[in-house]
């Protein structure tokens, strides 16, 4: 009975620590969500929000 409590303490321990990963996004995958998102916004919008993201999850990437 121990052990069972044992693996699902370690499952619950992986599992908090996966939440607390900051999840990898490529600068392609930042573009192509925004311009699908964003449709109908201007270029220079989209460009400032791509520039805002990328600069957002580098400083994410900064506290690890």
């Amino acid at each position: 009975m121990n052990t069972e409590n044992n693996k699902i303490s370690d499952k619950y321990e992986q599992y908090k620590d996966w939440l607390n990963e900051i999840p990898e996004i490529s600068d392609e995958e930042i573009k192509r969500g925004i311009k699908r998102e964003y449709l109908f916004s201007n270029s220079e919008e989209k460009r400032l929000m791509i520039e805002g993201a990328i600069w957002y999850r580098e400083q994410l990437k900064k506290l690890k």
